[in-house]
Formats: structure tokens, C-alpha cells, sequence
């Protein structure tokens, strides 16, 4: 699982543990918005409607090519779906 998806999902993990450590992966290209992803779940799970909202709206407003999921429209329907719910 570590190198699937070039490391990505291993450093989402990472995230959990150390912010620094999860920006300094070997795909930093992507790890900004990638950030702004896991924040969003974060602050969900943590009952933190407003702060989750902001996090997918701000990935959201990510170019595409700074999101590197050029290809995979799971993660915008995802994003545009929780900002949905949430926002109700």
C-alpha cells in the first residue's frame, strides 16, 4: 500500500501524525491541496462542520493540475458532495 498511487495514500496517514512530515512527501507537487483534503475529512470526523467546509471549498478552488486527480472525478464529486451536506 505504501507506493500505490505514488505514496500518496501512505502520506494521507501521515497527516494524521505529523502536518511537516506529511508535506515533505516525495509527491510534494500535490501535497498542498492533497492537505487541504485531509484537513476537510479531519475536521469532519472531529464535528467541526464549518472547518470542514472551508478545507473542501478551498481544494475545490484548487487548479486541477495542483490536485494532480486530473483523471479521477471521484474526489470533486466527493468534495462538492460533503460541502453539500454540510452545509444543510
Amino acid at each position: 500500500m505504501r507506493h500505490q498511487f505514488r505514496g500518496r495514500v501512505w502520506h494521507a496517514a501521515a497527516f494524521i501524525s505529523d502536518e511537516r512530515e506529511f508535506l515533505a512527501q516525495p509527491c510534494a507537487c500535490y501535497a498542498p491541496a492533497d492537505l487541504l483534503m485531509w484537513q476537510g475529512m479531519k475536521a469532519e470526523i472531529a464535528g467541526d462542520a464549518d472547518g470542514a467546509m472551508a478545507a473542501y471549498r478551498a481544494w475545490l478552488a484548487t487548479p486541477e493540475h495542483q490536485r494532480g486527480f486530473e483523471i479521477d472525478r471521484l474526489w470533486p464529486t466527493f468534495a462538492q458532495w460533503r460541502v453539500d451536506v454540510l452545509a444543510r
